[in-house]
């Protein structure tokens, strides 16, 4: 497209082909994608397997989020290309960003499972690394996280008051 100060700006019209629902490199569930994950999931206990479970199924929800968003963005863009060129760029950025963090937290959750999978008996620090990434994460498993600090006061207090008598 041409724009009044002469200037040419690309605009690919069908953003299904231009953008899919997608990350590259991220299959549409992340469940698939996590190196590891089937081969050791038979292996855990039920309780890892849900914590880790949450985790994957909340970094799909974030992937899937974030190019909902940047869909949105070059909707955005494409509606008057000549002004939102900026605008388009500094999303971009934003998004590679965003982008970069999935991709952290990816590998978190690759050493979650390779820490459960070697220390089954450690639960304690698989459960403070469950809590950090969860809180890092943001979202829908923090109550979980909660309920996991709150089960692990519990024994603490349980160890303290036994210890006592």
């Amino acid at each position: 497209m041409r724009c009044p100060d002469g200037s040419i700006r690309t605009v690919l019209r069908d953003i299904n082909t231009a953008f899919p629902l997608f990350i590259p490199g991220w299959s549409a569930k992340a469940q698939g994608d996590i190196s590891g994950w089937e081969q050791v999931k038979g292996t855990l206990s039920t309780e890892y397997v849900t914590h880790i479970q949450g985790l994957i199924f909340r970094l799909d929800e974030l992937n899937q989020g974030l190019m909902f968003d940047f869909r949105a963005v070059y909707e955005t863009y494409v509606s008057d290309p000549c002004s939102n060129g900026a605008y388009l760029q500094r999303q971009v950025e934003r998004t590679l960003a965003e982008q970069q963090r999935l991709r952290t937290f990816k590998v978190k959750v690759q050493a979650l499972i390779a820490l459960a999978h070697i220390k089954q008996n450690a639960g304690g620090k698989f459960l403070e690394a469950f809590v950090g990434l969860v809180n890092d994460m943001g979202g829908p498993l923090e109550s979980q996280a909660t309920s996991v600090e709150i089960a692990q006061s519990r024994a603490v207090a349980r160890k303290w008051a036994e210890a006592e008598q």
